[in-house]
């Protein structure tokens, strides 16, 4: 299946955007290592890799004011399973 056709089935978008959102309500701003909660991410830039074990891992940046403070990624199945997600502030 090609990248895009896989993005479009599984609704990735959609996803990687609720993923974060609960990430970012469901935490504190300490925990989360952030001076506010009024950050964001490019869901139209996205970078894609296949993992070593043939999953699928896709990242975005993380923005605060315009400006790139860090990267979220979220990693999924072939049939489309959130199994694990990353938020990393630089």
């Amino acid at each position: 299946m090609e990248i895009n056709e896989f993005i479009n089935k599984h609704k990735i978008q959609e996803k990687i955007l609720n993923s974060f959102s609960h990430l970012v309500n469901s935490n504190k701003i300490k925990d989360l290592n952030i001076e506010d909660k009024e950050i964001s991410i490019d869901i139209k830039k996205i970078d894609y890799k296949q993992t070593e074990l043939n999953q699928h891992s896709f990242q975005t940046s993380i923005l605060k004011n315009k400006k790139e403070i860090g990267y979220y990624a979220v990693i999924f199945t072939n049939e489309g399973n959130e199994i694990d997600d990353f938020f990393v502030i630089s």
